[in-house]
């Protein structure tokens, strides 16, 4: 592993190699599917409506268990966007 690495020059080196656009067809082609479009569904229908859904109909005991997920969303969508941005894909205001 390390002489592949010491080999390659540096990390970005590696980053530029064959080996990625094959990860990138992977991710995509994962992202694209089925299970990743109902995760991403789901956890923005949480985003959106949990909060409704937790003053309708659950009991007050689940207060705290639903704003710690609204909180994980929130965080979780927050590491997205600062990586977006880091990468160059969103420009800054």
């Amino acid at each position: 592993m390390c002489i592949a690495f010491c080999a390659a020059g540096s990390i970005f080196d590696l980053l530029n190699s064959d080996d990625r656009a094959s990860w990138k067809a992977k991710a995509s082609y994962w992202l694209e599917g089925i299970y990743a479009t109902v995760a991403i569904t789901t956890v923005v229908f949480f985003a959106l409506f949990l909060d409704d859904f937790r003053v309708a109909v659950l009991p007050t005991s689940l207060d705290v268990s639903c704003q710690y997920i609204s909180g994980l969303i929130l965080v979780g969508f927050s590491l997205c966007l600062n990586c977006l941005r880091h990468s160059g894909q969103v420009h800054q205001i």
